[in-house]
């Protein structure tokens, strides 16, 4: 039937678009083994459509490189997961995957990931670097390289291609990753990519979460609204796009609106603390400080290192005249930001504030 119906629809012989990113994802690691010497690396892959050409420009084409790809659901590298891997509940197996990973690169391996979502490992970092992200010791330093003048563009830029669902994928990541990169330095750019991605992928709610969030920063709240709305009716109960979508609304003066979105993303999940500080800063700036010092000091119980919830309980207890509590709050604000803009006034402020209680004691005395 595929040869009668859908030929051209089906035929892959002309379709590059897997072929270049395998072959654009191995430019990458090459690049590195070549500029800091080193001859072995892991690629940590996800997806039949990375996988598969991955292994075959590898292992058909590419031999004399020392790059080995693992898939990460463990359904093909029993070697390296173990063969009950796949079938552990999925708790369980982002427990034992993170285990059997961070020993390639504690060990010294170079490793890259085909995705940086959700990859997080104590004392290190992922840097992006084209379309893989890899790990680092944190604070190592990265690369500064150009990595995407390495690559074939082949079928990414001409959208009147028409291509298969999992080529659409591919292009999707090549705008997804290319987004991320300009985000750095040319915001309205990585906007435009997202919206490209956005257009190859209309039901991914993350994706046009990203893009909202990135057009926030760019000042185009309405349309950032518009696709957090979209990305919201998909996933209800998402707090992240929510809250996000009430900091939209903050930033175009709709407080009330705000305020809603603020409190939906509560009732979803208490816990989530960035909600709950947007919509302290929303009863702080309404002069309703009781209410706002209620929910900055839950925000510090449940996040003790957010640095400015106790910048502005510093500032409510100061309008409330209680200069001891608010010395005390500015203190804790400069051990987890010394480096802030303002830490020169605050500690005048605090310096102050001692004297004066220094020479009401000796007054006293």
């Amino acid at each position: 039937m595929v040869g009668l119906v859908n030929f051209e629809y089906s035929d892959r012989s002309k379709n590059h678009v897997a072929y270049d990113y395998a072959n654009n994802i191995i430019r990458t690691v090459e690049y590195d083994m070549v500029s800091e010497g080193f001859d072995e690396a892991v690629v940590f892959a996800q997806g039949d459509n990375i996988v598969f050409p991955l292994y075959y420009v590898l292992l058909v084409e590419r031999p004399d490189l020392n790059i080995r790809v693992i898939e990460r659901t463990g359904i093909i590298n029993h070697d390296f997961y173990g063969g009950e891997f796949a079938g552990l509940e999925k708790e369980v197996r982002e427990i034992e995957g993170q285990k059997r990973e961070s020993s390639v690169f504690i060990e010294g391996t170079p490793a890259y990931y085909t995705s940086g979502e959700d990859v997080i490992y104590d004392g290190y970092e992922l840097e992006q670097r084209g379309l893989l992200h890899r790990v680092l010791e944190k604070d190592a330093g990265g690369s500064d390289f150009e990595y995407w003048s390495l690559y074939v563009y082949r079928q990414i830029w001409n959208t009147s291609i028409e291509l298969d669902p999992m080529s659409k994928e591919l292009r999707k990541l090549y705008y997804k990753k290319l987004a991320g990169y300009h985000l750095g330095f040319d915001r309205e750019r990585a906007a435009y990519l997202l919206e490209l991605a956005v257009d190859m992928s209309p039901d991914d709610a993350m994706l046009r979460h990203e893009l909202g969030n990135v057009l926030v920063g760019n000042r185009q709240y309405e349309r950032a609204i518009a696709h957090l709305e979209v990305a919201a009716m998909m996933q209800p109960e998402n707090q992240r796009i929510i809250n996000n979508m009430g900091f939209a609304f903050s930033m175009m003066g709709e407080n009330s609106k705000a305020r809603q979105q603020y409190l939906k993303a509560l009732s979803i999940d208490p816990g989530y603390a960035p909600a709950r500080a947007n919509l302290a800063g929303l009863l702080l700036e309404s002069g309703e400080l009781s209410k706002a010092t209620e929910h900055y000091s839950i925000v510090i119980r449940q996040d003790p290192k957010n640095a400015n919830a106790y910048l502005n309980l510093a500032r409510i207890a100061h309008m409330n005249q209680n200069h001891q509590a608010a010395a005390t709050l500015w203190q804790h604000y400069l051990e987890l930001e010394p480096e802030s803009p303002i830490a020169g006034e605050i500690r005048t402020y605090i310096e102050d504030v001692r004297n004066r209680q220094s020479e009401s004691e000796t007054d006293g005395g």
